[in-house]
């Protein structure tokens, strides 16, 4: 895939809302030398992985809205809500910010600032626990 942009809302597409965990699914997006830092937390891919399993499993539903992006060669920035009802039923909104930069039409690295704008002050760590 050649377009920066397709690729990391495809990936932010299928990593939110897909309901269940997928591994192989996140293998057509992100090396396997992919690294993330969310809110000053470094996950390495297996991490990653693991983060992606525990949000799943505390989650009943996650929705997406890109509220704005752009690309640059091969990097791209998102500006993006994360809508979460978890199992227990409650809600949570999450806005980030996120830079994320390709290599080999995979997703490398991601840079991410994450805040809760609503919900229970518990959930404010949904997006690095």
């Amino acid at each position: 895939m050649n377009n920066p942009l397709k690729l990391v809302s495809q990936a932010l597409e299928t990593v939110i809302t897909r309901p269940g965990h997928d591994e192989s699914a996140l293998l057509q997006f992100f090396s396997p030398e992919y690294q993330q830092c969310v809110d000053g937390k470094i996950l390495n891919y297996q991490q990653f992985v693991s983060h992606l399993q525990r949000l799943k499993h505390h989650s009943r539903q996650m929705k997406l809205q890109i509220i704005a992006s752009a690309e640059s060669s091969q990097n791209v920035f998102t500006r993006h809500q994360v809508i979460v009802t978890q199992a227990n039923g409650q809600v949570s909104e999450f806005e980030v910010m996120a830079h994320f930069e390709l290599r080999d039409d995979r997703i490398y690295r991601c840079h991410e600032l994450t805040r809760q704008t609503a919900g229970p002050q518990e959930s404010r760590d949904l997006g690095s626990c």
